[in-house]
């Protein structure tokens, strides 16, 4: 089974780019592909411990807004794929 994984701020995994831009409450938002680098359609991304979560666009992008401040494990899921997941600090002023 394909794997999902998560890249965080550049580092060199294949699955997810994870970047937090500005906002009071935060943003994440990136793009969910596969091991070629092709977006993958419907994969769902989830902040645990809270109701947010997107489902990726297209091309794999996806935006999440709402974010609080603090410490979040990312998911990812889509059938087929073996979850991937990462940890990620959304600094106060959502701005990384």
């Amino acid at each position: 089974m394909p794997r999902l994984r998560i890249v965080v701020l550049g580092a060199s995994l294949q699955a997810l780019v994870v970047t937090l831009l500005s906002a009071q409450s935060g943003r994440i938002h990136g793009r969910v592909v596969d091991s070629t680098g092709a977006g993958l359609t419907g994969a769902v991304v989830t902040v645990e411990g809270t109701l947010l979560r997107a489902a990726a666009g297209p091309q794999g992008g996806y935006d999440i807004h709402g974010v609080s401040a603090g410490l979040h494990t990312v998911r990812t899921r889509l059938i087929g794929y073996t979850p991937g997941s990462a940890q990620l600090t959304v600094p106060p002023g959502g701005e990384a």
